[in-house]
């Protein structure tokens, strides 16, 4: 599935834990300042603080990596059962590399029996590094 500036297809597997697909059209070499991270989970019942606690541990996992930035955990106001991280990182390469790395999936694991669906995993680059990417390949220069 594709999604903003390059493809994360997430799909559950027979542990949970959301598995990458691809990594879609941003190339390791196209220069981005920094990408956005939408990792959405969907809970059969109500967030409770543990499954929280869990998310949080996950973030500090991430800040121990290169390219991590900062990340946000917020739940919809209608629904307290969809919980949406944000997460910033440096660059593609970075947020692939600690992606790869797997160091994740034992945590999500513990998750996994209280997810109703799969985990959908989505990137995105600011506007302005949209915009740089779009005309460098045009040629033409934005005014």
């Amino acid at each position: 599935m594709e999604h903003g500036a390059f493809a994360l297809s997430s799909e559950e597997t027979n542990q949970g834990a959301p598995k990458s697909s691809g990594y879609g059209k941003l190339s390791e070499k196209e220069i981005v300042m920094s990408i956005k991270i939408v990792i959405e989970r969907r809970f059969k019942e109500a967030v409770v603080p543990e499954f929280l606690q869990i998310i949080r541990d996950i973030r500090i996992m991430a800040l121990r990596d290169r390219g991590y930035i900062g990340g946000e955990t917020v739940i919809n106001v209608d629904d307290d059962r969809e919980v949406l991280v944000f997460s910033t990182w440096s660059s593609v390469d970075d947020w692939k590399t600690w992606y790869d790395k797997k160091e994740w999936e034992e945590l999500e694991k513990k998750l996994a029996p209280h997810i109703e669906e799969p985990v959908k995993i989505r990137a995105f680059m600011t506007g302005a590094d949209y915009v740089k990417k779009a005309f460098a390949k045009s040629g033409d220069n934005p005014k």
